[in-house]
Parts: structure tokens; sequence; C-alpha cells
């Protein structure tokens, strides 16, 4: 039994903190080839939410810039995609599943002229 608990023990601190996050946030923020261009948004937004459909994908929110005359304010991006994981492994079968590869490949990639991606850990409260 000792053995058992030593190896359970030893597995758990080599885990990499994020995949024992609670929560992670997927942001996609995306530079349009036209800026601005209704077709395109509307076209990415309703292939996006479509990702509610992955059974990993708790939450899909689909955000404009908001335009900000403040310095520190990123708004040059046309399109953000925000989604909301229980944990590390569901993020990964996510970037795998079909619908999500095929909808980059097929809809997302051919209107956008950059892509930024950001992973978020989020910090439980204390």
């Amino acid at each position: 039994m000792k053995q058992i608990i030593r190896v359970l023990l030893c597995s758990l601190l080599i885990l990499p903190f994020n995949s024992m996050a609670s929560e992670l946030t997927h942001l996609v923020f995306l530079w349009l080839k036209k800026p601005n261009d209704a077709e395109a948004i509307t076209a990415i937004s309703t292939a996006s939410r479509s990702f509610a459909r992955i059974p990993s994908v708790q939450k899909v929110s689909i955000s404009r810039a908001e335009p900000s005359e403040r310095a520190i304010v990123d708004d040059s991006f046309d399109l953000a995609i925000s989604l909301t994981f229980q944990h590390r492994a569901a993020l990964d079968g996510y970037l795998k599943h079909p619908l999500h590869t095929s909808t980059v490949h097929d809809v997302i990639r051919p209107l956008i002229r950059k892509i930024v991606v950001y992973d978020l850990a989020n910090v439980a409260s204390e």
C-alpha cells in the first residue's frame, strides 16, 4: 500500500502545473484579409459558434474589438473567439476534433491574414 501511495504522489509531482488548473480559456484573435468585412465576420462567427457542439467545449463567445483612444489597448484585431474548457485534456481534444480542424482549414484560414492565440490557465480564487 505504501508503494502505491508513493507512486501516486510522485506522479502528481511530475504533472505540469497547467494540467492541474481547474479551467482553461482559449483566446483567438483574428485580423481579416479585408478589415471589417461583414461577410467574413458573419462566416467566422457562425462557424465558430458551431464549436459549442464539441463535447469538451463549455462556452463559446465571439467578440469585436472595442475602439479605444487608450494607447495601452490593442484594438487592431477584427474578431476574437473565446472558448472555455474544464481542463487541458478538454482543450487538447477540441484542437484535434474534426469540426475544429475543418472549420479552421475551410472557413477561418482563407479569410484571415493574422491569428494570435492565448491559452490561459484560470487562477483559482482563494
